[in-house]
């Protein structure tokens, strides 16, 4: 996995992909157009001008050195991991999710930005420690590292400051339902096994020597943008984040024992985060998924319109602009979660 130190510019240009890359997003903007032409007319120049802007930032970065990438890897993570805990703190909340920083002109998403940073930063850390015969999961989670108990202080600190912040809400407002605090014990009890960890992973450290691997393991480089963007909450990014890494974990290559038992810990970490982590409208999301039927009125309800739009537009569809699911603004969320739909319709 070692990075070519060959100048970029001396390839010659795959324009085929280029045509392809450009033609995607075209598609998209023409058919955003007819998505939004009866609530946001402008909305499609704007996202040209967006989609502009992108090809040049692309161009600029096919002209980049390998080891340039290698050099802005872990700059881009620390001012992504800075940006995703800002907005925890200051973000601008939008339709009950906090994933939005207000910088004046424009709002930005850095959960976005994730992306591209795991991407750079975990093909950086793989490239520079390679391990023979494929990685080990130890060599993965290494449990002894001291970010761990760290990252465990943070989020006992975190859960708690957060369920006492929903509960005083629900107090003022005077809600029915108020949601109930974290027990102090379990906080304090979370804590202090955090710190026994990390006082036997301090102790391993200096017996082992002080080296930069012992210090955050790899696992730990991608679970801190992946909580940061799942608390906001934006499991759908966060998921993404996750898939980035793994596929570049298991390029690098796993040894299969090992992978067998990364797959069986990961179907437990899964049911966990089902019956712990997820909330009631996340686990009604996949509910509807599975069964858009069972709530056609509720939950069930934009699965339910984005089926009619689809199959309505039958093999050639209803044309440019002829949607009726769609200009008829059955269809919800029509130019963001549901443009799909638009083009099923209308495209066949």
């Amino acid at each position: 996995m070692t990075l070519s130190n060959a100048p970029e510019s001396s390839q010659r240009w795959p324009l085929g992909l280029i045509a392809v890359a450009a033609l995607i997003p075209l598609i998209g903007v023409l058919n955003l157009s007819s998505a939004a032409r009866a609530t946001m007319p402008d909305l499609w120049f704007k996202q040209l001008l967006w989609l502009c802007g992108g090809f040049v930032a692309g161009a600029v970065v096919a002209r980049l050195r390998s080891t340039t990438l290698e050099l802005l890897a872990y700059p881009l993570y620390g001012v992504t991991c800075v940006l995703l805990v800002l907005v925890l703190a200051i973000g601008t909340p939008i339709k009950g999710a906090q994933r939005w920083l207000d910088l004046g002109a424009f709002n930005m998403q850095p959960s976005e930005l994730a992306k591209l940073a795991m991407i750079l930063v975990a093909a950086r850390y793989f490239s520079r420690f390679e391990m023979p015969g494929g990685y080990t999961l130890m060599a993965l989670l290494r449990p002894l590292n001291v970010s761990r108990p760290l990252g465990l202080v943070a989020f006992a600190a975190y859960r708690y400051l957060h369920t006492r912040a929903q509960h005083d809400a629900a107090v003022a407002a005077g809600a029915a339902d108020i949601p109930s605090v974290d027990p102090a014990w379990l906080t304090i009890a979370l804590v202090a096994f955090a710190m026994l960890w990390l006082a036997v992973g301090v102790l391993d450290l200096v017996r082992g020597g002080i080296d930069s691997k012992r210090f955050i393991a790899p696992v730990d480089v991608v679970m801190i943008p992946f909580v940061l963007v799942l608390i906001e909450p934006d499991l759908g990014t966060a998921s993404i984040v996750l898939a980035v890494a793994a596929s570049i974990i298991l390029f690098a290559g796993m040894r299969p024992r090992d992978l067998v038992i990364a797959s069986i810990g990961v179907v437990g970490v899964a049911v966990l985060a089902w019956n712990f982590v997820l909330h009631d409208y996340q686990r009604k999301r996949v509910y509807t998924f599975l069964n858009p039927e069972s709530d056609i009125q509720g939950a069930g309800y934009h699965a339910a319109q984005s089926i009619i739009a689809v199959g309505s537009g039958e093999l050639t569809g209803k044309g440019y602009g002829h949607g009726t699911q769609t200009q008829l603004s059955f269809l919800p969320e029509n130019h963001t979660d549901f443009i799909f739909s638009v083009l099923g319709e209308e495209w066949g």
